[in-house]
């Protein structure tokens, strides 16, 4: 992987790659102190994996409508 990213094509894949996923993540880390799964079972971590997305959407929508007004 350190082989790839040095190359001028893999700078260019990975700082594409940077601001679109983990920022996500990062805000519902931080801000949505998303730091662990408060449930256990692969079932019920999707479940709440989804809320938490549905979560972030809803919040982005809201925002984004408010900002239209």
């Amino acid at each position: 992987m350190k082989k790839k990213i040095r190359t001028n094509e893999g700078k260019m894949i990975y700082s594409r790659r940077m601001p679109t996923v983990e920022k996500i993540f990062g805000h519902m880390k931080n801000n949505l102190r998303l730091e662990r799964f408060f449930v256990r079972g692969i079932r019920k971590v999707n479940i709440q994996w989804a809320l938490l997305c549905t979560t972030y959407n809803l919040k982005r929508i809201f925002n984004i409508k408010i900002q239209e007004i």
